[in-house]
């Protein structure tokens, strides 16, 4: 029966066939008997059992987690579903640099599951593997609403290394972050899941922002047939210039900050928590309505003309009127390091089929 039902498949490859032949035993009168598939917490245990050649990983953990003990947040309104926690790990490592690498990633399966995949967006650098709850922006996560959700680390572990920008030393961890760590683990859950409930998925959906909006065009322009539909919110396309910036913007800031004991800027001096207030008041006052909507955001950037320049201080500093002149360096803070720069290609080629299936481009790391 469907998990809908309360029956439960259990199994990675063939390890679901001998989980069924073991539980059904041999009968005296040579009949075959029925078999008894393991349900709920029994079927989330027997996960541990087995492991994957077929994508070079092992399972390394599975927790049941009863309804009602575990909420996606402090604040939210209700409780998880019961559910199992499968842990593992793809691929794992010794990368040049010595260090340890792997894809591990969190897959929930929800009792009653509803034959849908939701795949979670990572963020940042990557580098931790966030709790798989599947948020959507709504009042239910996605594995309230009865997905099985995946979320995984990006191919590295912060743990496992000096910074965690580090793992750019290691050319296959910069594939594994581009594109190559979310690829493994969608392929994986899928296997996974299907084996599990003994059910095919019957639509699959990828859901992230910033880097998850990068891997959600990634996966658009790589694999267009590996998601039914994907949202792709805020996707960071220029890594290496995101990074540039980003670097160019300490530079400024460690140029008027004191320095610690150990010679190390005190960024957050910078901008104490009164003067991002006044920016942030003064920035929407100027650009909030510019959209048709004054809601708290800015979605006509190009329509904005805020200078933070016209912040600056023309006397005495107060706490809510104007920043003191050495913080603010007027137009190239707010525009960032603007010295030209010649043309060039930074994009791979988009296969034929890629770019007949969709228009989505994502830029990805050198590998």
């Amino acid at each position: 029966m469907h998990a809908s039902g309360g029956y439960l498949a259990v199994g990675w490859g063939a390890g679901g066939l001998a989980a069924v032949l073991a539980v059904a035993g041999c009968g005296g009168s040579g009949a075959v008997p029925e078999p008894q598939a393991l349900t709920g917490e029994a079927a989330c245990a027997a996960v541990k059992d087995f492991s994957s050649a077929e994508h070079k990983g092992v399972i390394t953990s599975a927790t049941w987690v009863p309804a009602a003990t575990e909420k996606s947040a402090p604040t939210a309104a209700t409780f998880l579903p019961a559910h199992c926690v499968v842990q593992g790990s793809l691929e794992p490592r010794t990368g040049v640099d010595g260090k340890r690498y792997a894809t591990k990633f969190e897959l929930r399966l929800p009792l009653e599951w509803n034959r849908r995949f939701f795949f979670q967006g990572g963020s940042g650098l990557e580098g931790t593997l966030a709790p798989a709850y599947g948020p959507t922006g709504g009042a239910k996560t996605a594995l309230e609403q009865g997905f099985a959700v995946v979320s995984q680390n990006g191919g590295h572990d912060n743990a496992d290394l000096p910074a965690p920008e580090a793992f750019g030393f290691d050319p296959q961890a910069r594939v594994d972050f581009g594109y190559g760590a979310i690829i493994k683990t969608s392929k994986a859950a899928k296997s996974l899941i299907a084996d599990y409930y003994g059910d095919a998925i019957e639509r699959s959906y990828f859901d992230g922002c910033s880097t998850g909006g990068r891997q959600g065009m990634a996966f658009a322009q790589r694999f267009p047939d590996e998601f039914d539909g994907i949202v792709a919110g805020a996707p960071v396309f220029d890594f290496g210039r995101v990074v540039a910036a980003r670097i160019w913007g300490w530079q400024k800031a460690a140029a008027v900050v004191s320095r610690d004991i150990n010679g190390m800027p005190r960024f957050h001096e910078a901008m104490p928590q009164a003067d991002r207030q006044l920016f942030q008041r003064e920035l929407l006052a100027a650009c909030d309505a510019q959209d048709g909507a004054v809601d708290g955001m800015i979605s006509n950037v190009a329509a904005c003309t805020f200078r933070p320049k016209a912040l600056l201080c023309t006397g005495e500093k107060t706490r809510n009127a104007c920043r003191p002149n050495r913080w603010v360096s007027g137009k190239p803070s707010w525009t960032g390091r603007s010295t030209p720069v010649a043309p060039r290609s930074r994009c791979r080629a988009i296969e034929p089929q890629a770019r007949s299936r969709s228009a989505a481009i994502a830029s990805t790391p050198p590998g």
